[in-house]
């Protein structure tokens, strides 16, 4: 599974500096995908609109 690091410092500057990075991207898009298969996914879709992913 991915490991959860948690985003401890809430400002939005230091949180947008991290999407920009896309090494941490690419790790937490692997995680979601181990996640997603951990749990017997198949063919999920992810939709995501804005800052509102459903």
């Amino acid at each position: 599974m991915g490991n959860w690091k948690p985003l401890r410092n809430s400002s939005s500057a230091n949180v947008q500096k991290l999407l920009r990075d896309g090494e941490f991207l690419m790790e937490q898009v692997v995680g979601l995908g181990a996640e997603l298969h951990a749990l017997g996914c198949e063919n999920s879709t992810l939709i995501a609109m804005g800052n509102v992913v459903f």
